[in-house]
């Protein structure tokens, strides 16, 4: 419930803070509302679409991209004083698309009895 809460606010706060006039109180109510909706759909969505998949590729993408996208995007703000958006969005973008390119061409998506697909 507090994952989708923190999901909904920050997703509401971005797109509502984007707007040039700023909305009422119930304004900004209906649009964590919907928000929260969205989170909700698209993750229940995703869990069907995704439930008869293995368990382990899910686990070591979750895994991969928590340790290529944000870690080093830690370690750069905490010890490199020059570090700023720029390098951030190449940090996290960077090790996204690695992680992913690394993830598809590995056996836990082809190519063993346990993968996602194992005749591919």
């Amino acid at each position: 419930t507090s994952l989708v809460f923190a999901a909904a606010v920050s997703f509401a706060h971005d797109v509502v803070a984007r707007r040039k006039h700023a909305p009422s109180h119930r304004g900004e109510i209906r649009a964590v509302r919907s928000a929260a909706v969205i989170v909700c759909v698209s993750g229940v969505s995703l869990a069907a679409f995704t439930f008869s998949y293995p368990t382990e590729f899910l686990v070591s993408f979750s895994m991969s991209v928590a340790a290529s996208c944000i870690f080093p995007a830690l370690i750069y703000s905490f010890f490199w004083p020059g570090f700023n958006r720029r390098g951030l969005l190449w940090s996290v973008y960077g090790g996204l698309l690695l992680c992913t390119a690394l993830t598809l061409f590995s056996p836990t998506v082809s190519g063993t009895d346990f993968s996602v697909w194992p005749e591919a």
